[in-house]
């Protein structure tokens, strides 16, 4: 579930976008997710993420894995940095990609826990190895997966309170495909939002939703197909943000149809 922080910086992006004039904003009280105070009234807002290959009640692989990446790097900086004396440094991890095909042998999720919690335990150790650095002076060193592959550790030295000493990151979490959003799953998160939309109605001037694919991680390296539209479950507007590209509106449908559809072809002129 994305963090109200997340959720304000796609807010404060559609709000830019559109060039809405606002004079205040509001956490909202869940539903919905802000209130947009304007001149000519209160925009309720709602915020919902969209992620590749996600299944309605199993989620979206590509996003679990990425938590466990996000988890991987997190408990190395926690390691790394109980040492008081640890010189001030930033890393980027390169793992193994994970391979689906059926020609080569499948690790459990346990058993990728327990290779993961090796390579880190051999990480650490030649991080604890490392000689003094000077500021911005990088090295790289490998250490070996159970399966016989590499993971890849680049190491920037940073000046005193830098404030990135902790921001490490597993660079496979930016690597990926683009795809296109089903307009099946599209529709659903408007369904599934807008179920709670009688809540608030009568408090605000109007209601939109916004539908977020981060493309800053994989699992987010998705676009609207070009003739989608959808049902608006109550909401007056629904938009879409590939962020950090511009915000789209998404055309609404017939509020009868009741789903996601193509848009309707143009009629021929004479």
């Amino acid at each position: 579930m994305p963090s109200k922080s997340h959720e304000r910086l796609f807010l404060d992006r559609m709000l830019k976008d559109l060039d809405w004039n606002v004079t205040q904003v509001l956490d909202g009280d869940e539903p919905p997710d802000f209130y947009v105070i304007k001149d000519d009234g209160c925009i309720a807002v709602e915020v919902t993420r969209v992620y590749r290959r996600e299944h309605p009640k199993k989620g979206s692989p590509e996003a679990a894995q990425e938590q466990e990446y996000h988890r991987f790097a997190s408990d190395l900086v926690q390691s790394y940095y109980s040492q008081p004396a640890a010189q001030p440094i930033r890393v980027q991890v390169f793992l193994p990609p994970i391979i689906t095909s059926p020609a080569v042998r499948q690790w459990s999720r346990e058993q990728r826990k327990e290779h993961a919690a090796a390579v880190a335990a051999q990480a650490m150790v030649e991080f604890r190895k490392l000689p003094s650095m000077q500021p911005w002076e990088e090295l790289k060193f490998e250490v070996q997966h159970r399966d016989g592959r590499y993971a890849t550790f680049r190491v920037i030295a940073l000046p005193p309170d830098s404030g990135a000493e902790r921001r490490w990151e597993v660079v496979n979490n930016s690597i990926g495909w683009r795809g296109l959003v089903a307009p099946a799953l599209l529709q659903d998160k408007v369904a599934e939002k807008g179920r709670r939309v009688p809540e608030y109605r009568q408090q605000v001037s109007s209601a939109v939703l916004l539908v977020v694919a981060d493309g800053m991680r994989a699992s987010g390296f998705l676009e609207l197909p070009p003739d989608v539209s959808v049902n608006a479950s109550g909401f007056d507007a629904v938009y879409f943000l590939r962020y950090p590209h511009p915000t789209r509106e998404v055309p609404l449908t017939d509020q009868s149809q009741g789903g996601a559809q193509p848009a309707p072809a143009m009629a021929p002129t004479s």
